[in-house]
């Protein structure tokens, strides 16, 4: 059976529409933790690097979710918020290993590390135009 343009089209929009979905519910929990830790403190400024990073995620998946592909941010915005996507993605993939494949916990790991696999591909994207 071969898959159809429309398909493509169709799958790639769900896929952005959850990975939407899950950046939004990052982005609520870091909330909820922000002003929790001292200024300054370097779980202060990871939460900050990563409000950042996912507040850019959203904006990229809202852009790509209309159709568009401008980008509203500077080069170093974007490059500001690689570190945090790629620090979610391996401290993901450590605690996914601690769980059998199926389990619950797995698949909520697996489902966060494809959202942030495709937010770094956005991001990257949008660097490479900006070359």
């Amino acid at each position: 059976m071969q898959t159809s343009s429309n398909d493509i089209f169709a799958e790639r929009e769900k896929s952005l529409q959850n990975a939407l979905h899950e950046v939004e519910s990052v982005v609520c929990r870091c909330e909820k933790m922000k002003g929790k830790f001292p200024p300054r403190s370097s779980q202060d400024s990871l939460i900050k690097n990563r409000l950042h990073a996912m507040y850019v995620a959203k904006t990229m998946l809202d852009i790509h979710l209309q159709g568009e592909h401008a980008c509203p941010f500077t080069r170093e915005e974007l490059e500001r918020a690689l570190p945090p996507v790629d620090s979610i993605i391996h401290k993901c993939t450590t605690a996914q290993k601690k769980w059998e494949q199926g389990t619950r916990y797995y698949q909520q790991f697996q489902k966060t590390i494809d959202t942030m696999q495709i937010v770094k591909e956005l991001i990257c994207a949008a660097l490479q135009a900006a070359k």
